[in-house]
């Protein structure tokens, strides 16, 4: 594009426009791009919490399981009960 500085107006521009974004664009893109990784950081986080507490859950769910069904087992053994007398 040539430029002629007689045939400018005040709003035109002599320049050539380049094609691109403004810096306030580029702000605010960045900006909703680091709450967004925030986000995610604490989300993972929080499922990591979570995985644990079910993991160990679910390790006494199945040592209670055993337990009680060990547990007829054991009480047929040999036991004998024998009273006192005061």
């Amino acid at each position: 594009m040539t430029c002629h500085p007689e045939s400018c107006s005040a709003v035109q521009s002599c320049r050539p426009s380049a094609a691109g974004f403004s810096l306030i664009e580029v702000t605010i893109a960045m900006g909703i791009f680091g709450g967004s990784i925030l986000v995610l950081m604490g989300l993972t986080a929080i499922t990591t919490e979570f995985a644990m507490t079910n993991r160990e859950m679910t390790a006494a769910s199945q040592l209670a399981a055993k337990v009680f069904t060990d547990y007829p087992s054991r009480r047929a053994g040999p036991q004998t009960m024998t009273a006192t007398a005061p």
